[in-house]
């Protein structure tokens, strides 16, 4: 069954697009109108098949993406676009639970740059390429003008060879992120995978490098595209039905160009707190006034020091790092009078050594 596209051919028509400039290395420069229609498509499969073929409705373009719906249980191994460009062949594992019909979405890039939803996309065709090493592992370099600070999730496609995985590493704004492209099976395979999560610090130019494999040894993984996903930017739900406010770090806004995100959900941390003015910010809604007692989840080195400050509902309280702690302590409570919606940020004061945040919680004591 051919793909079709999302939106319908007025919607097309009437689709927002906006003109961004994006520079590789300062070498080339790109500009290219990007509508929002031509960057993703969806296509029925009715059957429990192992690979099927889909027509895609494009010309050119690189893709950033495909996937099944139905979370873990129904997940997409690979794609081979053909030769002549004109379909991709789509291998997909069907696990118990996850049964058809489902719907398969496509997302492609055009082209070098950002779509109206705030996507960053990065085709490698695009990049300045040079060789890390005598074996050639491969930078791409890409240089963009990014007009505001946000959080993003890093998305890598390609894929690697010869029964192994391949390793890269996504530098952005003075930040690195490790990750690796997953084994497909031949040069021409591709799947895509989030490795985390960075942040634009503020509006300019700004410079993203890949690097792919390592410089003593032999490249068996290529790189496609790389896309920059928008991600939360500190707003947390509703408190639960006890009336605790739970603020998760996946959740949170970054202020600072060194802090980075590991792990996902409830188990990420944030740690690279190196510079004193960063910080983690949330936003609580409709907090209730009451008494609440603050617990910060810490995982402290044995070199940590220093001290953490939190800042909740315009009261700040202040504790040292105990070296060697990985647990949650209170750090004291706090008085709320009027209902609202309030900041909440972490930050360190005078801290050192290796240390990270995984959580905090407003817990309501007293009404």
């Amino acid at each position: 069954m051919n793909p079709r596209r999302c939106c319908g051919q007025l919607a097309s028509l009437l689709a927002i697009a906006a003109t961004f400039v994006v520079s590789a290395a300062d070498t080339v420069r790109i500009s290219r109108t990007i509508p929002a229609s031509l960057c993703r498509y969806t296509g029925r499969i009715a059957d429990k098949s192992a690979s099927k073929r889909f027509d895609v409705p494009w010309s050119d373009g690189e893709i950033a993406s495909v996937s099944l719906d139905g979370g873990p249980r129904r997940y997409v191994k690979w794609w081979k676009p053909s030769d002549d460009g004109k379909s991709v062949r789509v291998a997909m594992d069907w696990v118990r639970g996850g049964e058809p019909p489902a719907v398969l979405t496509i997302e492609s890039i055009p082209a070098t740059g950002q779509t109206p939803d705030g996507r960053w996309s990065f085709r490698t065709a695009d990049a300045t390429t040079t060789n890390a090493g005598p074996n050639a592992a491969r930078i791409h370099e890409w240089t963009f003008e990014a007009m505001r600070p946000g959080n993003y999730t890093v998305e890598i496609t390609g894929g690697a060879w010869d029964e192994r995985t391949e390793a890269v590493e996504v530098e952005l704004c003075g930040q690195v992120r490790p990750g690796q492209l997953d084994f497909t099976g031949g040069r021409n395979r591709s799947s895509s995978k989030a490795i985390g999560r960075m942040r634009i610090p503020g509006p300019g130019r700004q410079r993203l490098r890949v690097q792919v494999g390592e410089s003593n040894r032999n490249v068996q993984g290529m790189l496609t595209a790389i896309v920059l996903r928008p991600a939360p930017e500190g707003v947390v739900p509703r408190p639960d039905g006890s009336g605790v406010h739970a603020l998760r770090v996946a959740d949170a806004a970054l202020a600072g160009a060194s802090l980075t995100v590991l792990g996902w959900g409830d188990t990420a941390e944030v740690t690279g707190w190196t510079e004193e003015a960063a910080q983690l910010e949330w936003t609580c809604r409709d907090i209730a006034p009451g008494h609440y007692r603050v617990e910060l989840s810490v995982r402290a080195g044995t070199d940590a020091s220093g001290d953490l400050e939190v800042r909740a509902l315009g009261q700040t309280l202040r504790a040292p790092l105990r070296p060697g702690l990985d647990s949650a302590r209170v750090l004291g409570e706090i008085e709320v009078t009027d209902p609202g919606n309030r900041d909440v940020t972490v930050r360190p004061r005078g801290a050192r050594g290796s240390w990270s945040v995984s959580g905090l919680k407003l817990v309501r004591v007293q009404p």
